[in-house]
């Protein structure tokens, strides 16, 4: 199962107070034990000494922090040579942290798309059309936050005058494929926006 979270934080992460402080109105979870790497599809920050616990799949979202002797035993390895993991010295610089932290986080939440989606089309026999894949990228990327009319048309028909009812079918027969595995898109009228809600206890979208 996995669930998208902002940021884990290792309880023994090197200044982890400082980076608390930093990460100040972020969504950051606190965590030590490492089977939250797994559950959780998010941005992850721990010490140099936790590079260990990870896997090589978990490493392309991990931002390792440590001293520069470290540090560098790391960037002369073949994880960072492949540009699996990155890596923050000590002691921290809070713009150019917070910088790498923004561009991991993104690239940690276009993961979770990536891979849910997948999932989800594992979970579905038939086929799912690149159109309809791009509106469950929306759905996924939005989160909770719910996607509107005009968020799917600039960003699956960008530049192009697209009449609803092109959007509509695409939503309806993206919506048959998806609650045959237990999504469901939902429109929310207060909001005027959809909204992607799973009863699959694979698919987690909170």
């Amino acid at each position: 199962m996995t669930m998208p979270v902002g940021i884990l934080l290792h309880k023994e992460t090197p200044n982890v107070q400082r980076l608390l402080s930093l990460l100040k109105g972020l969504n950051v979870v606190l965590f030590s034990d490492f089977g939250e790497v797994e559950r959780r599809n998010s941005l992850v920050i721990a010490g140099f000494q936790h590079f260990g616990n990870f896997s090589a799949h978990q490493l392309n979202r991990t931002l390792l922090i440590g001293d520069e002797q470290s540090v560098q035993e790391l960037k002369d390895g073949a994880w960072f040579e492949k540009g699996l993991c990155d890596a923050f010295i000590l002691p921290i610089n809070s713009v150019l942290f917070l910088a790498k932290v923004e561009h991991l986080s993104r690239q940690a939440r276009e993961l979770y798309v990536v891979t849910t989606a997948i999932k989800i089309q594992e979970l579905y026999s038939g086929s799912i059309s690149p159109k309809e894949v791009g509106i469950l990228h929306a759905f996924l990327r939005n989160g909770a936050a719910g996607v509107s009319r005009s968020q799917f048309v600039d960003g699956i028909w960008p530049g192009l005058s697209v009449h609803s009812k092109t959007l509509d079918t695409h939503l309806f027969n993206l919506r048959s494929k998806l609650e045959t595995c237990g999504v469901h898109i939902v429109w929310h009228r207060l909001d005027q926006v959809w909204r992607l809600h799973s009863r699959n206890v694979k698919i987690n979208l909170e």
